[in-house]
């Protein structure tokens, strides 16, 4: 939509550069960020180090949209309000375009040598039809973790965030290479049942990957950066605010979206869940998934965010309002970020919106406040790859434990790769483990932030 398809726009939206009279819309509403779509379908509005081709809609073709929004978002002449600018990628759809073409090779199903087979499959061997990338692949988890990498490593952006992490139904994950993976991990043959528990947690385990590979490599790289997330919510609506309740909910059991579990396991800064309904016919729903949220934190944010597109112009606000409103169990959110600016009410667009916004919701600026795990951290993290000796590959299926002043431990990814976030400081003894190799041990300190 409108808003940075081109310089002018981006003028528009977040002022001209230099200029300390231009502040754009989104300073002018007392707005403190940004959610930016960089990535659709698996295609880009920034020149991509992945070879992944320019979006539609651009003007020129090529145009440098996230930098342009960077400048102009981060431009503070003259005492201008610096905008944080969160580059939004979809995760895992391709649409069918350049990138699918590029790894839609005859499936192997090989664990010795990874096929160019990317696609996810539903369980009648249909591919899924947004031609999404499977997370169960080892090399489509790879590739997406670079994609994200991409971007943060290359731009000065203030956050990661991911939409579509998930399946589109409770049937998919069946691209043959994960399938055969977890026939390998659990000793079994075939293909099993979609309701089958231990494959319903398989697939969540390979979405969780892909968000928990990312935040350790942010860590490493620009630990400022906050990764974070647009997590669906749905019918039914959590009845309490409890783990229990949440696995009674869709993104768990039905699209293997664990967001609760990487809140409390501390692999996002943020969540954005997308509290999408229409106060009017919904008013139930909207409030039990908001107040779940509130009570959900852990040691993180919570950002409600309202569907304000589907209500009228007076139910928007009323949302947004309330987000700021104590739960039951009297907790808060640290903010709200509605969907969306295109269309900010039921067929509204935002010079019908933002007087009222101004007026009833964002009267004075506010920063954006701080998240302490960042700013003054007291907790560190270990993180690294296990591969076989032999060849360099992959060690997929092996553990790794960790004791010292915390023990944990965990399966390594299909990349090998391994996180434990927010630990006490401290020498751990880590040791990498798989049944028929001889286990490799190390020595590490950790300190505070590192």
């Amino acid at each position: 939509g409108t808003g940075f398809m081109s310089q002018a726009e981006v003028n528009t939206l977040l002022g001209v550069v230099g200029d300390p009279n231009s502040k754009g819309q989104v300073r002018d509403a007392n707005c403190n960020a940004i959610v930016m779509q960089v990535r659709r379908n698996c295609d880009a509005n920034y020149p991509s180090s992945m070879g992944e081709p320019y979006m539609s809609g651009l003007s020129p073709s090529n145009f440098n949209a996230l930098q342009a929004v960077i400048n102009a978002a981060h431009d503070t002449t003259g005492g201008k309000k610096r905008i944080e600018v969160h580059a939004w990628m979809v995760t895992f759809r391709t649409s069918g375009g350049h990138v699918y073409t590029e790894h839609d090779d005859t499936p192997t199903g090989s664990l010795t040598t990874l096929d160019n087979y990317w696609p996810s499959r539903d369980s009648a061997g249909a591919e899924v039809s947004d031609k999404a990338f499977d997370p169960g692949h080892p090399l489509a988890e790879d590739y997406t973790v670079n994609v994200a990498m991409d971007i943060v490593n290359n731009f000065d952006v203030d956050g990661i965030h991911f939409d579509y992490i998930r399946f589109t139904a409770n049937n998919q994950g069946y691209n043959p290479t994960s399938l055969a993976r977890y026939n390998a991990r659990y000793g079994l043959s075939g293909q099993p049942d979609s309701n089958d528990p231990q494959w319903q947690q398989w697939r969540r385990d390979q979405v969780t990957a892909v968000v928990r590979k990312v935040y350790a490599k942010v860590q490493a790289s620009k630990p400022h950066v906050k990764v974070s997330g647009s997590f669906v919510t749905w019918n039914p609506s959590p009845t309490s605010s409890t783990r229990s309740a949440f696995q009674g909910t869709r993104p768990y059991y039905d699209v293997y979206s664990d967001w609760d579990a990487w809140m409390q396991e501390g692999i996002v800064d943020a969540a954005f869940p997308m509290t999408y309904y229409n106060y009017a016919s919904l008013p139930s729903d909207w409030t039990r998934w908001m107040n779940f949220e509130k009570d959900r934190k852990f040691n993180r944010h919570m950002y409600v965010g309202p569907g304000i597109y589907l209500n009228s112009l007076s139910n928007a606000i009323l949302e947004i309002q309330q987000t700021r409103n104590t739960s039951p169990n009297g907790n808060n959110a640290q903010g709200w970020c509605g969907y969306s600016f295109r269309t900010p009410y039921s067929g509204g667009s935002w010079s019908g919106f933002s007087p009222s916004l101004v007026s009833q919701v964002t009267q004075t600026w506010d920063d954006i406040p701080t998240m302490p795990w960042k700013t003054s951290p007291t907790k560190a993290h270990i993180s690294g790859t296990v591969t076989y000796f032999s060849n360099g590959k992959w060690a997929d299926g092996a553990t790794v434990s960790i004791t010292g002043p915390e023990n944990r431990s965990m399966y390594v990814d299909g990349t090998g790769f391994y996180a434990f976030i927010d630990l006490t400081p401290g020498t751990y003894v880590i040791t990498a483990h798989k049944t028929g190799y001889t286990d490799a041990v190390r020595q590490v300190t950790i300190a505070v932030g590192s």
